[in-house]
């Protein structure tokens, strides 16, 4: 029994290898007295913002915490819905809570698993202040349609891209798309830091 048990293959859920470059530039910023918002934090939220094609980014130390902040910074409080997916990671709903609003789930659609753009017209009220959506494995939702059904209530789009950095939808990526997009650095996404995260939009406030 414990022989077969041994000999069972053994996968992995992430595999991180770093290379010299990787170690070089850790020591060096070690060596340098910057542990937090530093000048190589500072490049990266640069060449983020060029990639990604928008004019703002702040680096965060989790993608939770940008959720969080970008919710803050859209008003969200007691009495505001925000209408989001239930296919995801506790940190989307956890944030929404944390900002004070209410969380309204729509349902997803059957072959992308990503938040229903039909669904979410259904749950557009007076008090909603914020549609999230959740690129689940890095695969886009329906932006335009999302989008649409947001502009004509004047409530915003933000994106929980936390597995979708580098991702594009019709040529862009989700942050141009968006009214603010979402990244997460943790050692299971596709580009990582250990952890971390980015708050990445074209609207400075």
């Amino acid at each position: 029994m414990s022989t077969r048990r041994n000999s069972r293959p053994r996968y992995p859920l992430f595999d991180v290898k770093l290379c010299a470059q990787t170690g070089r530039e850790v020591r060096e910023v070690l060596k340098g007295g910057w542990l937090t918002a530093g000048p190589k934090v500072a490049r990266f939220e640069e060449q983020a913002a060029r990639l990604l094609g928008v004019r703002y980014t702040t680096a965060l130390n989790s993608g939770s915490a940008a959720l969080l902040l970008t919710l803050k910074a859209l008003g969200a409080s007691a009495g505001k819905q925000v209408v989001t997916t239930p296919f995801t990671y506790v940190a989307t709903v956890e944030a929404i809570l944390q900002s004070g609003a209410t969380p309204v789930f729509a349902d997803i659609q059957s072959d992308s698993l990503n938040i229903d753009p039909k669904q979410v017209d259904e749950c557009l009220t007076r008090n909603s202040m914020a549609v999230l959506s959740v690129d689940i494995a890095g695969y886009p939702v329906d932006y335009n349609e999302l989008r649409s059904s947001c502009g004509q209530r004047a409530v915003a789009l933000v994106a929980d891209a936390a597995h979708a950095f580098g991702a594009r939808y019709r040529g862009k990526s989700v942050a141009a798309v968006s009214d603010a997009a979402v990244y997460s650095f943790y050692s299971t996404k596709n580009l990582t830091c250990g952890e971390g995260g980015l708050l990445a939009s074209r609207d400075r406030e």
